[in-house]
């Protein structure tokens, strides 16, 4: 819902000095998704201004698919949906029903200035009487170069990483989950593109639009695990390198975390017997594995 901000001070800063600071002509995101029920893929792509909701929106279409690795045998579900955004000056509006109400709702500000804070769309509403510690603080600002464009990028927290024009949150780009929840989905944004810029992002080392997960994947080597079901350890097969691994059992709780390497045993002996999820967040892909 439209509401005022703690402190109002760059609203009215012109962002002409630093171009367009969202949705420019050819603005496409392409993003893992992953969580504990699963993984997939989707690309976001601003397809063009439209009037919507009384507002000059830009509509951004998301493709892609969902593979659910709760359900046996694994179930892939496509993703075919629509998000619209509002640019006021330095700030982005999303229309969301978060709150359990459709409203524009602050997703960005990109003019904030250290101080400043914001709630994530729908936080005000769900987080309870006193929801106040569940907004974005800003603690750094500074301006970053992509493709000789200058980008402004703000430091917030909690959790403390980078929103940056143009490219939005690396973790959630369209949905900002109130952080009074426990939500084990996210995003990580793979790579983003516009008339002026190309930017990949730097853990990611494949085709911007490759299937993780998806049979038939061609090119570089697609994660697996092996074997399953397993009995007292199993192997990822993974890029060259190291991963992050996370392990959950079936109720969310945390079984395991560490790194693992290509092709390395991962000792699974003092595991109970029964279904795990194996979660490589950096690449937002997850695994199902069985133990007998």
């Amino acid at each position: 819902m439209l509401r005022p901000f703690l402190s109002l001070i760059a609203l009215s800063t012109s962002i002409s000095s630093f171009g367009q600071a969202w949705c420019p002509p050819g603005a496409t995101w392409h993003v893992s998704t992953g969580g504990l029920a699963g993984s997939g893929y989707t690309e976001y792509t601003y397809t063009g201004d439209t009037l919507f909701e009384g507002r000059t929106s830009q509509k951004i279409t998301a493709t892609g698919y969902f593979t659910d690795y709760i359900i046996n045998p694994p179930t892939t579900i496509p993703v075919n949906d629509v998000r619209y955004t509002s640019l006021e000056n330095d700030v982005v509006f999303l229309w969301t029903n978060m709150s359990g109400t459709w409203a524009w709702d602050t997703l960005y500000w990109f003019g904030a200035v250290p101080g400043d804070k914001w709630f994530p769309a729908g936080a005000d509403s769900v987080c309870g009487p006193e929801p106040m510690d569940y907004m974005f603080l800003v603690t750094d600002t500074t301006t970053i170069l992509i493709d000789g464009v200058p980008l402004r990028q703000l430091t917030v927290e909690p959790g403390t990483f980078q929103l940056t024009e143009r490219l939005g949150s690396p973790r959630q780009v369209f949905d900002e989950f109130p952080f009074c929840l426990i939500v084990e989905y996210g995003e990580l944004i793979r790579c983003y593109s516009d008339q002026d810029i190309n930017y990949q992002n730097p853990n990611w080392n494949d085709a911007c639009d490759v299937g993780v997960g998806i049979e038939g994947r061609s090119g570089s080597l697609a994660p697996a695990v092996h074997p399953t079901p397993g009995h007292d350890r199993f192997t990822i097969q993974v890029p060259t390198g190291i991963q992050q691994l996370h392990v959950f059992d079936l109720t969310g709780r945390s079984i395991f975390a560490g790194p693992v390497v290509n092709g390395i045993p991962v000792d699974a002996s003092s595991w109970p017997p029964g279904s795990y999820l194996l979660c490589l967040p950096e690449m937002g892909t997850t695994f199902r594995w069985v133990k007998e």
